[in-house]
């Protein structure tokens, strides 16, 4: 195929070489082109400022839509008894969601494994939540959301578990590298 073309390119060269290049018109407008244009202080202030305010807004949705994808305390509106208990639950989930969010170490497959189930038990969350005022029977409605609870907490405390060994795991390795003479 490439030869087609060089054979093409050969034979039909007298029709590409008609016109002679002005390169004086040419380097013209490939300067103008590299000319940069002046732009105020207060425009890029303004638009830093917007771009800051745009990152804060989106970090804060997408976190609290992490920590806690439905409204806070959905059962108090039906029992005071309920909505404690469910307090409690959230108030662990915030401390161990601060735990995993302040280790810096990278995700494992099984830490992203994990974070996977937090999302599938959200969406099983949501939709019982979503629900929560079709159905009469609120103790039922009550465990599935306590039940969801702990099924978050306990993947939470996994995921904890995991980024600690692997952080172990690093610190063993650097001591070991440390400890290591190449001759």
């Amino acid at each position: 195929m490439e030869q087609r073309f060089n054979d093409y390119i050969q034979n039909n060269r007298d029709q590409f070489d008609i016109d002679e290049p002005n390169s004086a018109k040419m380097w013209e407008v490939i300067n103008n082109s590299h000319k940069a244009k002046k732009i105020s202080l207060h425009v890029i202030i303004v638009r830093v400022a917007a771009v800051a305010i745009l990152l804060l807004g989106i970090t804060g949705v997408v976190f609290n839509a992490q920590l806690l994808p439905a409204n806070k305390y959905v059962l108090a509106k039906y029992d005071k008894q309920l909505g404690e208990r469910e307090k409690e639950y959230v108030a662990q989930v915030k401390q161990k969601m601060k735990l995993i969010k302040s280790d810096k170490t990278d995700d494992t497959e099984i830490v992203v494994f994990l974070k996977n189930e937090l999302s599938e038990i959200d969406t099983v969350y949501n939709k019982v939540v979503s629900n929560i005022g079709m159905s009469g029977n609120i103790e039922s409605i009550a465990n599935t959301i306590f039940d969801t609870y702990e099924k978050r907490l306990l993947i939470m405390g996994r995921i904890i578990n995991e980024k600690q060994k692997q952080e172990r795991d690093d610190r063993s390795l650097t001591i070991a590298m440390g400890t290591l003479t190449i001759d």
